[in-house]
């Protein structure tokens, strides 16, 4: 039998990790809502888990600030690096 991938809305999952960085106010109602499990792509759910530990710190979402989290983590180059932040 076939191996199944569940079903996937990768653009969707851009605009919200975007709409964070946009506007890191609105991440209260997102991180109440959504896991990093509610993300397919392994890399999305790295940068959702990484944003959550940034708002709990209390730090700022910024391609810097999060690009360092991520190198710190060993995830960087994984994720894309500050690139794909950019995007």
């Amino acid at each position: 039998s076939a191996v199944r991938t569940p079903p996937a809305a990768i653009d969707a999952e851009r605009q919200v990790l975007g709409a964070a960085l946009i506007a890191p106010d609105a991440w209260l109602s997102v991180a109440d809502t959504l896991r990093a499990e509610s993300f397919f792509l392994h890399k999305h759910r790295l940068l959702f888990d990484v944003l959550d530990r940034l708002s709990e710190a209390g730090e700022p979402f910024d391609p810097v600030t999060i690009t360092e989290r991520l190198r710190l983590d060993g995830h960087e180059e994984e994720v894309g690096g500050r690139e794909y932040l950019e995007e």
